[in-house]
């Protein structure tokens, strides 16, 4: 996995610890950018709850390559960076349709 949001994942500590985990932990598909049978570029929300009890949720770019029904390439960005989105999901062989 290659974090390459401005804050990196050390921006979402705030609300939430990856390390402590979320009973209710969910990653909720906002939109797709592109996608083929191999690489799919999409912007998601995590959410769940700290085990602290607190509601967080973090939004998020992500670049995903699956092969053989395993993830083999994870890039993650800002929400708001389609552009560099799509320009990995080329990069990484996707089919960007007209």
């Amino acid at each position: 996995m290659v974090d390459r949001r401005e804050q990196n994942l050390q921006g979402a500590e705030e609300e939430w610890h990856p390390e402590y985990g979320s009973a209710d932990l969910r990653i909720e598909m906002d939109e797709v950018l592109a996608c083929d049978e191999r690489v799919i570029a999409m912007r998601a929300t995590v959410r769940g709850t700290s085990p602290d009890g607190r509601q967080f949720e973090v939004a998020l770019g992500l670049v995903d390559v699956v092969e053989d029904g395993l993830f083999v390439s994870a890039d993650r960005y800002d929400a708001e960076s389609r552009d560099a989105m799509l320009t990995r999901y080329a990069e990484l062989g996707g089919t960007l349709m007209p």
